[in-house]
């Protein structure tokens, strides 16, 4: 074969020996920057917008539940308020669960209590502040602030605090399982921190008298504080009630916590007193332990 100058050389289209042409048809991959035609992208957008509509659809249905669950933990709540201001204990203990548990005081002797304490008018006044709701499956946690008035005794009590109810749902809806600090308040808190103050009064009443046997009959005998015990604060009083005359006391903002028959009390206080004859003042805040004995309570620590 004759080649012709500025002609290419003729491919040599004979098969290598043992290869068999491929005879399938090519398919055109299309890469990120391939270039689709009308119909591929009118595929493509279908498909996105059927992602898009599924992804808004189980957004609203989780949404939708969670009001609807929302929902019917508020009406329980209602429902536990409505009964506490119609002083109806049944009606109120029958928004918790049978298997409730609360740490103190104990939700036997809190049915008795609660129900004691609503004969008594005027009946308590409860107003619910704010609520929020933390729901994660089966269980939810309502953060509650309130305001309590109980003027059944003078000259009344004023509580605003914040419970954080515990809930869970059952057969037969969502019921309360513990958390209840409106129940504790009604149900011997009120009247445990009476008792309470009527020790720091008489502790203060102490003081100012330099009473040291009635002082010491409001410390329990396992006290234990920094390292001494009943003998140990007892000289320590002894020796102070020799250094100060004309002791004025007074206490103010007071906090009490429970922890089933111990509590803790801060507050604080402003003293003054003279030492031969010179004035002194101390200001400062304190923190005491109780607990709760057959004399009633009485100080374990901080004196």
């Amino acid at each position: 074969m004759l080649r012709v100058p500025g002609q290419d050389r003729p491919r040599d289209r004979t098969l290598h020996p043992g290869l068999v042409p491929d005879r399938r048809p090519r398919v055109r991959r299309q890469g990120k920057g391939a270039a689709r035609g009308p119909a591929g992208d009118r595929a493509v957008t279908r498909s996105r917008r059927a992602a898009g509509l599924l992804l808004i659809l189980a957004l609203g249905a989780t949404a939708g539940c969670k009001y609807l669950e929302k929902r019917q933990i508020a009406q329980l709540l209602d429902r536990r308020a409505a009964a506490l201001a119609a002083g109806d204990a049944n009606s109120y203990f029958s928004t918790y669960a049978n298997t409730a548990r609360d740490e103190w005081p104990g939700l036997a002797s809190a049915r008795e209590k609660l129900a004691e304490r609503l004969k008594t008018q005027p009946i308590p006044t409860v107003t619910f502040v704010k609520r929020e709701y933390f729901i994660k499956g089966e269980k939810a946690v309502v953060e509650e602030r309130f305001t309590l008035e109980d003027k059944a005794r003078a000259p009344g009590r004023r509580y605003d605090e914040t419970g954080h109810l515990t809930l869970t749902r059952g057969p037969d809806g969502w019921r309360i399982t513990g958390g209840d600090e409106v129940l504790r308040l009604l149900a011997g808190r009120i009247e445990e921190e009476t008792l309470i103050e009527q020790t720091l009064f008489r502790r203060e009443a102490a003081l100012v008298k330099k009473d040291i046997d009635s002082y010491l009959s409001l410390v329990s005998p396992r006290y234990r504080h920094k390292g001494e015990g009943p003998a140990e604060l007892e000289a320590k009083v002894r020796r102070n009630f020799q250094i100060y005359d004309d002791i004025r006391f007074r206490s103010f903002d007071r906090k009490i916590w429970f922890f089933g028959d111990t509590a803790t009390v801060e507050q604080r206080f402003s003293m003054e007193a003279g030492q031969v004859g010179t004035p002194q003042s101390f200001n400062g805040r304190e923190r005491f332990e109780l607990e709760r004995t057959d004399e009633g309570w009485k100080f374990v620590r901080g004196l």
